[in-house]
């Protein structure tokens, strides 16, 4: 598993890479286009935490 830094820079990687839809929907004070952007943001830090847990599995395999 990563550790506190590690997943501070995939949280922090995703959010600069994060659409201007989301971070404008992710304001907004309609709640099905908030809930759409808490979805898809979310789908992001997951996709990028499970690659990076492949990529650390594959790593120490190799060694």
């Amino acid at each position: 598993m990563a550790d506190t830094a590690d997943l501070t820079e995939i949280l922090t990687q995703v959010l600069r890479q994060a659409p201007q839809w989301i971070r404008q929907d992710l304001a907004s004070k309609e709640a099905p286009r908030r809930e759409r952007a808490e979805e898809a943001l979310a789908a992001m830090i997951a996709n990028a935490v499970a690659e990076t847990r492949t990529v650390t599995v594959k790593v120490h395999r190799h060694h």
